[in-house]
């Protein structure tokens, strides 16, 4: 993954791989996240060039995937 100021978050794959069911083709991709509650949406994008969120198009997405949350269990604390 790579990221930079202004910049969008992308992910590289270096040949296809099957992402949240659906197969996709290797290249570099716009990758986000939606922050929910009790699950996450994760995205793909093929615009990887995206300057700010404003250049962010929903029709672009590869792919979509909901990433249900598990109960955190704090390990740390006695």
């Amino acid at each position: 993954m790579g990221a930079g100021a202004h910049n969008a978050t992308t992910i590289n794959f270096s040949r296809n791989v099957n992402w949240g069911g659906k197969n996709i083709s290797a290249g570099t991709y716009g990758f986000f996240t939606i922050p929910g509650k009790d699950k996450w949406i994760v995205i793909l994008n093929k615009n990887s060039k995206m300057h700010l969120a404003d250049d962010y198009d929903e029709k672009e997405d590869v792919a979509r995937v909901e990433v249900k949350l598990k109960p955190w269990i704090d390990r740390f604390s006695a």
